[in-house]
């Protein structure tokens, strides 16, 4: 894992230093510390700078392949000046560029990337130099012969690449409006279809009691019919209190 106050120390010192000597001093110890991955924004010292062209210039060179090469980039000359300590980091960022590619990397292509003579020398490397130290996490798969990424550390963006990292994420940006587009007329749509259905609720319900009442009506209209049938029915049976009753009465005598 990068250490942020060594990362800012190596910076002040880099910037900072008092001659060519001082500058080139602070870079190798820079590409030599276990707690530093990221080497670009160095490159852009102005002490850096002056560097190139000089004797020691080579402390450019290797700053340079340190921030964005890797091992097969180094030439012969370089890995013969590099210690042991800045060789194993070169292997580390060798690493994080093959990841930048793919997240299942073959024990073979590693092997050949990293110049490793066997695959016990390349777990080893990936246990103790990689996830140990917190620069990527992965799965080590001895039977498909593969390590099996989950995260990783980045690398620095070469300038020239700045251009294609801003179209990605532009990209990116769009797909995101699309997205966030799509939510907002589903929403809408979903506001629309609600309000739809309650009013479509209130009218069924307006209905319902519509249709109660003129039920009750109804009720209440049979029940005056079924009382005007009883009441003719009785004016039908004869029945002598009547007046025409009375009247039949009389004419009988």
């Amino acid at each position: 894992m990068e250490d942020v106050e060594a990362w800012e120390d190596a910076w002040e010192r880099t910037r900072n230093a008092k001659g060519a000597q001082e500058c080139a001093e602070a870079i190798q110890e820079a590409v030599r510390s276990p707690d530093l991955y990221h080497f670009g924004e160095m490159l852009g010292f102005e002490t850096v700078e002056k560097l190139r062209g000089t004797e020691h210039g080579n402390a450019w060179d290797v700053l340079e392949l340190f921030a964005y090469g890797t091992w097969n980039d180094a030439t012969e000359k370089q890995r013969e000046r590099l210690d042991e300590a800045q060789k194993k980091k070169l292997k580390q960022l060798t690493l994080l560029s093959l990841v930048e590619g793919q997240r299942t990397l073959q024990y073979n292509v590693l092997l050949e990337a990293l110049e490793m003579e066997n695959v016990r020398s390349l777990e080893d490397f990936l246990i103790n130099d990689c996830m140990y130290a917190g620069i990527a996490q992965g799965l080590l798969d001895q039977k498909q012969g593969t390590f099996e990424v989950t995260s990783a550390l980045s690398r620095d963006l070469r300038p020239e690449d700045l251009g294609a990292l801003i179209e990605t994420v532009g990209d990116w940006l769009s797909s995101i409006d699309r997205t966030i587009n799509k939510a907002h007329e589903r929403k809408a749509w979903i506001n629309a279809e609600s309000a739809r259905l309650k009013s479509e609720k209130a009218n069924l319900k307006a209905q319902t009691q519509g249709l109660k009442g003129e039920e009750s009506k109804a009720g209440e209209q049979m029940e005056g019919i079924d009382d005007d049938a009883a009441t003719g029915a009785a004016c039908r049976s004869g029945s002598p209190s009547g007046p025409l009753g009375a009247s039949r009465s009389k004419r009988r005598r």
